[in-house]
């Protein structure tokens, strides 16, 4: 399921929804992913023009639905909740791979024509193995036009959140 759709001008929302059964060897996991989220236009809603501001929120949530990590515990160490591997993850990078749920706002801006930057802000919390292992991102860009489809951009990351080996797995904790 997909929706999108302007509610006035200057608002624009937007919902997705999916679910499906992952069947691997000996394990067959039901799981879901919905997010739902929306641009602010601040240019048109309160009249703020310079820089063309405009603000993305949404909350996401990607995991298994009840009773898919019991049985993927059954595969330590690797410490995987099925399904693996799917992209949906948090914005900045590939650290919580469909495992986590939580929100984002992200600031758009455009200086000139061949300046542009955002200031994004997740945060939220993973499934599995526990539910309380809480994670934050922020990521602060800055794009500069060099020519048609060319684009020099430069990113700045901070993640908090539970640690990981170079694999993706989650760390014992000490």
């Amino acid at each position: 399921f997909d929706a999108a759709g302007t509610l006035v001008p200057g608002i624009r929302v937007y919902g997705e929804y999916t679910s499906w059964t992952t069947t691997y060897p000996g394990v067959t996991a039901a799981v879901k992913a919905w997010r739902a989220g929306g641009n602010l236009d601040l240019a048109r809603l309160i009249g703020f023009t310079t820089w063309s501001p405009n603000l993305d929120l949404e909350y996401h949530d990607y995991g298994p639905i009840a009773g898919a990590c019991a049985i993927a515990a059954a595969f330590q160490p690797f410490q995987v909740c099925w399904p693996i591997n799917t992209y949906a993850t948090t914005i900045v990078g590939q650290l919580y791979a469909y495992n986590m749920k939580g929100y984002l706002a992200r600031l758009n801006l455009t200086f000139s024509p061949a300046w542009s930057g955002s200031i994004l802000y997740e945060a939220g919390t993973t499934y599995w193995p526990q539910t309380d292992n809480a994670y934050s991102e922020w990521w602060f860009r800055l794009a500069h036009t060099l020519a048609p489809r060319t684009t020099l951009s430069f990113n700045y990351y901070l993640g908090k959140g539970p640690l990981r080996d170079t694999t993706g797995y989650l760390l014992p904790a000490e």
